[in-house]
């Protein structure tokens, strides 16, 4: 498994700060990114987000893959509960 791993680009802490501030969250390994909805809408009694997949098109232009409608409270819950597995641990 460790053979197929792909090594991960490093964003400075500039980068990062934009991505935040443009509420996006790049792909490790690819030109793709998460692109989150500028607020959390409410209708009725549940929450939910805009979340779209992005990528850049061959003139390096962003084109949208797909857009996903999320809970955003049941995202959150689903992230923090996964297990962390260290790939660099000899087990």
């Amino acid at each position: 498994m460790r053979d197929k791993v792909i090594p991960f680009h490093s964003l400075g802490q500039r980068e990062l700060r934009e991505d935040r501030r443009k509420r996006r969250i790049r792909c490790e390994v690819s030109p793709r990114w998460l692109q989150l909805s500028e607020q959390i809408d409410r209708y009725e009694d549940r929450d939910y987000m805009h979340v779209y997949v992005m990528t850049l098109d061959s003139n390096e232009k962003e084109r949208k893959l797909c857009e996903l409608i999320l809970d955003p409270q049941e995202l959150a819950k689903v992230i923090l509960a996964l297990p962390i597995k260290d790939w660099l641990k000899k087990e």
